[in-house]
């Protein structure tokens, strides 16, 4: 019932929407400048400044975790590793994130990586600007029946909606996603509607290395193409299989030979929640998928879905339920991929796996803490590592071996290769605690628990992390 209810929510919303007499004005936040499209892989210039600083953080925060001084140019790139699995994903990265800070190492952090419902604590992390404790109480009020109309702020979500459509006479159900998304995660005292926040108002938090860099994540998808991942973050947005990379304040703009030609309506960060969570737009092969891994999960049966799945693509193709779409930057662009195409279809990176190591693999991590939401932890069959490790396989990235039933069992997990120095150091910590992927509406017991389970295997592990750090220096 509470899933058929958070589904029926927007549609409550839509026609309040349109029942409203409100005034419509094009937004004022519209830069005037040209966007470039940057054709090669490298990292941008304020990352690279970013990362500089904040590894000059990491190098005394080790020093002072460690109880011992070591040069600084060993210091250990560390990167989280956030899964999705809806508001789960959300309180799950938060207690990990608490832990962290209770055993003193948060700050050696460089980089957040993060999906579908991770994407929603990160972004509110940074937004809000609070310490954990208080950000924490915060979520932990508004996740208890986010969606109650007498909660949600109508007005503001109706005047964000009628200037998109007096801009660009386009309104989807991410639309309406995203803004119920943004009302939750996005409300702050300078933004109360939580729809006046954009992706590049995150520059400057990212800038002053208080935080880790967050880089959130999607994936292309096309008939024509097996899904590609998409970088997120508050500087550039792009993608290493199309090779281009705009400015963040561009996303959505239209875009010709590699050049901006339009000012285009600037999407809000709380749509871009929708479209990192876009659980909803999935297609028919996907949903047969799904259905086969559950049945393998909980009735132990295989289905031959295979057969199923590619007979579907023939008569659906990979048609999605109102998928978010943005205009394509590489449209025109000679020998580029997709760049026949004026829009992208963007949808939750879960469809591929569900864990976004895919953006730090060309930032050469040192250092993995995962932190694993997905609803098939504690299933060896379909496990979310399983298809992490045949991606590195596939693309030829040294990762560690590891015993996929230990994965299963233990509430925490180091893994590394003694013989390599080239292979990273991960460690895995998976949400044991169960809840529906599809669940909006939290008890605070639902998340005191998610999010004290988290913490405490944190807190009570800062042997394991003395170790993978220890073990990272002697690699470097």
């Amino acid at each position: 019932m509470k899933m058929i209810k958070n589904l029926i929510s927007p549609w409550i919303i839509m026609g309040l929407f349109f029942s409203l007499e409100i005034s419509a004005y094009l937004p004022s936040n519209i830069s005037q400048d040209h966007a470039l499209v940057k054709t090669d892989n490298s990292i941008n210039q304020e990352e690279e400044a970013y990362v500089a600083l904040r590894m000059h953080k990491a190098h005394e925060t080790l020093q002072t975790f460690l109880a011992k001084n070591f040069d600084k140019g060993k210091t250990p790139k560390i990167g989280i590793v956030a899964s999705g699995g809806g508001f789960r994903a959300a309180v799950s990265l938060l207690g990990m994130l608490k832990g962290l800070e209770e055993i003193k190492l948060l700050d050696s952090v460089s980089y957040l990586s993060a999906l579908s419902g991770s994407t929603w604590s990160t972004s509110a992390w940074m937004m809000h600007d609070m310490c954990l404790d208080h950000l924490a109480a915060t979520l932990r009020n508004k996740m208890e029946d986010p969606f109650e109309l007498k909660k949600l702020p109508l007005k503001e979500i109706a005047h964000s909606l009628q200037q998109k459509i007096q801009y660009t006479s386009k309104v989807g159900l991410n639309d309406i996603y995203g803004a119920l998304l943004g009302s939750v995660f996005l409300s702050t005292r300078q933004d109360p509607s939580g729809q006046c926040s954009f992706l590049h108002d995150l520059q400057s938090k990212a800038s002053s290395g208080k935080y880790p860099f967050p880089i959130f994540t999607s994936i292309l998808t096309k008939e024509d193409l097996n899904y590609q991942w998409l970088e997120f973050s508050p500087f550039e947005v792009g993608s290493q299989h199309l090779n281009s990379w705009i400015p963040s304040w561009a996303l959505g703009r239209k875009f010709s030979n590699g050049k901006s030609i339009s000012q285009h309506y600037p999407e809000n960060l709380g749509y871009l929640l929708g479209t990192f969570g876009s659980l909803y737009a999935t297609n028919v092969a996907d949903a047969l998928s799904f259905i086969e891994n559950i049945m393998e999960d909980s009735f132990q049966l295989e289905l031959p879905l295979e057969c199923c799945s590619w007979i579907a693509k023939k008569l659906f193709g990979n048609k999605r339920i109102s998928p978010p779409q943005f205009n394509n930057f590489t449209y025109e662009l000679d020998g580029f991929p997709c760049s026949d195409h004026k829009r992208l279809t963007l949808v939750d990176a879960g469809f591929d796996f569900n864990l976004p190591f895919p953006p730090l693999l060309r930032r050469n991590v040192d250092l993995y803490i995962v932190c694993d939401a997905s609803y098939d932890v504690l299933s060896p069959v379909s496990h979310t590592m399983q298809y992490v490790r045949y991606y590195m396989q596939e693309n030829k990235h040294p990762f560690p071996d590891f015993n996929i039933n230990e994965l299963v069992k233990n509430d925490i997990t180091l893994m590394y290769d003694k013989d390599n120095s080239e292979t990273p150091v991960v460690i895995y910590v998976p949400n044991k605690i169960t809840a529906s992927s599809f669940d909006l509406n939290y008890s605070k017991e639902q998340f005191c628990s998610i999010f004290e389970s988290m913490r405490n295997t944190i807190a009570t592990s800062k042997n394991i992390f003395n170790d993978a750090v220890n073990i990272t220096l002697e690699k470097k």
